[in-house]
């Protein structure tokens, strides 16, 4: 009964934080709900690169000197990193991937998390178009226990509703940096007489304005998505609003 309340707890905190509008801070708020709601003290989310990279990690009680070191020397060897898992299930233990004795002998394990208080590690994988795009690392200390079947059916349940939110927010990230939202009033307006294909002294005509403003205006669009022409203009137009909408 307990831990169903705590389920429905976390879902009503992750419902609040779905439109954030701001992907940096959706992960860390996240993050600061699966500790207030379930206990996971020790966490990192990371986003993934087009070459299955981690990178960009936002830290929860962990230690920059940690990620320091694992950007430089350990995470080729970290078998939860995305280009050595063996599974695709969107929740794994490390045991998921190499054996229990084979961790325990590795440097990765005696080297790196025992220097850390490490003991244990679960991963969530987000994917975006069945391409990862993010991770969320979840760490256990020596004083604590390791990961359980338990700790992976609450993951599992939430793991949907997290990556709805993360996708929502990657797109709204990419909306307010793309020169889309930098588009004055009237630029809108001859985007939208260009899309016609009508000429600039027909354009001029439409919309009550000369000639030249219209050709300075254009020269404006030329610039903010660097098209040296109207075709190539709103090509790049058309490829920027699709790639925003496409997930919803």
């Amino acid at each position: 009964m307990q831990e169903s309340k705590e389920l429905l707890n976390t879902v009503q905190s992750l419902a609040k934080i779905q439109i954030n509008q701001n992907l940096e801070t959706y992960r860390y708020d996240v993050l600061n709900i699966l500790y207030e709601k379930l206990g996971f003290k020790s966490s990192l989310f990371w986003l993934v690169d087009d070459q299955k990279n981690l990178v960009n990690p936002i830290l929860f009680n962990i230690e920059e000197s940690l990620i320091r070191e694992y950007f430089q020397y350990f995470q080729k060897h970290d078998p939860l990193h995305p280009k050595n898992i063996k599974h695709t299930q969107a929740i794994q233990s490390i045991t998921n991937n190499v054996s229990e004795k084979e961790y325990l002998n590795s440097d990765y394990h005696n080297l790196f998390m025992s220097k850390y208080n490490v003991r244990d590690e679960m991963a969530i994988y987000i994917q975006v178009d069945n391409v990862y795009a993010g991770v969320i690392g979840l760490l256990r200390e020596n004083d604590e226990l390791n990961f359980n079947q338990n700790d992976y059916t609450k993951l599992n349940f939430l793991i949907q509703m997290i990556e709805n939110g993360f996708i929502f927010n990657l797109q709204s990230t990419a909306l307010a940096r793309s020169p889309l939202t930098t588009l004055t009033n009237r630029e809108e307006e001859i985007v939208i007489e260009i899309a016609k294909g009508k000429k600039n002294y027909e354009i001029a005509r439409q919309l009550f304005i000369s000639e030249n403003t219209v050709k300075k205006h254009l020269q404006n669009l030329f610039q903010k998505f660097e098209a040296r022409n109207r075709i190539e203009l709103l090509y790049k137009i058309s490829n920027i609003k699709s790639s925003i909408t496409s997930n919803f």
